[in-house]
């Protein structure tokens, strides 16, 4: 979906700038990618790139990423959920076997779908898709060709369930049937294993640009960081070299007048002497 001043309108009033969906075996790879994405501080050259594209301001994280705590393997979408998802710009599907046998993820990107934003959906595939193929890492209808299941939630040894389940697929056949979705079929998925720093891609698809120029721009970036740590640590390392040199400074000097001060006393000491017993036995 490409970026016009209209369409970026509607998309900033959006409550989340993704959602990311996943099976419950797959949790710790979900929680990293969204500590990744809402921690990672895109780079000032890429932001000032993004607004001029899209004439909307680019905040500095792409923050906030909603990913749902749930896995409920059957029942319909939650209204809660549903709004979650409208309310988000794109959706992130955490790809693997486990997801692609997962119901709830595969109704998840279904109403994405059917919302007309298929191509804003991210798959991120955790799993080997060159060993396992992409098929056996996605579910149903990110697949290619896309897969029409039936719904899960409905009981279709009735007659009404089965109407309802018939017009549900058939909706989805049609959405795919148009020439504009046979060109976005198969999407696009970002590998895991494969193409790292894997995070760093899906963010670039989230902003719409190529994925080597905000790797370029983060390496750039991280050298300058460095630098500026070096530059840091450089003239930390130098005060100290010179307050060390001080406090040596110093204490060579406290060393010196306390052995001026221990002289003088035991000069004071014999001349006291001398005056109480030296000079009396004189006179």
């Amino acid at each position: 979906m490409s970026a016009t001043p209209e369409n970026q309108t509607v998309e900033s009033a959006k409550k989340y700038f993704a959602f990311v969906s996943y099976n419950s075996a797959d949790r710790q790879e979900a929680e990293k990618l969204q500590r990744q994405i809402e921690r990672y501080r895109l780079p000032a050259i890429i932001r000032e790139e993004v607004t001029k594209k899209t004439a909307a301001p680019c905040p500095p994280k792409l923050s906030p990423i909603f990913r749902d705590i749930t896995d409920l393997p059957v029942g319909p979408l939650s209204e809660l959920l549903r709004n979650e998802l409208e309310q988000s710009r794109y959706l992130i599907v955490v790809c693997s076997p486990n997801a692609a046998k997962s119901n709830w993820v595969n109704r998840e990107a279904e109403h994405f779908t059917r919302m007309g934003w298929y191509d804003r959906i991210i798959p991120y595939i955790i799993a080997d898709d060159k060993t396992l193929g992409f098929n056996a890492c996605c579910p149903p209808i990110l697949r290619d060709p896309p897969e029409f299941q039936d719904d899960a939630a409905l009981d279709l040894s009735k007659e009404e369930d089965r109407l309802k389940n018939d017009e549900s697929k058939n909706t989805l056949r049609q959405i795919f049937a148009t020439p504009e979705m046979k060109e976005k079929v198969p999407l696009k998925g970002v590998s895991l294993i494969h193409e790292p720093p894997a995070h760093l891609k899906v963010i670039a698809k989230m902003l719409e640009i190529s994925p080597d120029m905000l790797i370029r721009r983060d390496a750039e970036y991280q050298r300058q960081v460095m630098t500026r740590w070096t530059y840091f640590i450089s003239a930390v390392a130098g005060i100290l070299m010179f307050v060390s040199a001080w406090a040596i400074q110093a204490e060579r000097r406290a060393t010196a007048q306390q052995k001026i001060a221990v002289e003088q006393r035991e000069e004071a000491d014999g001349l006291v002497w001398f005056l109480m017993y030296d000079l009396l036995d004189e006179i």
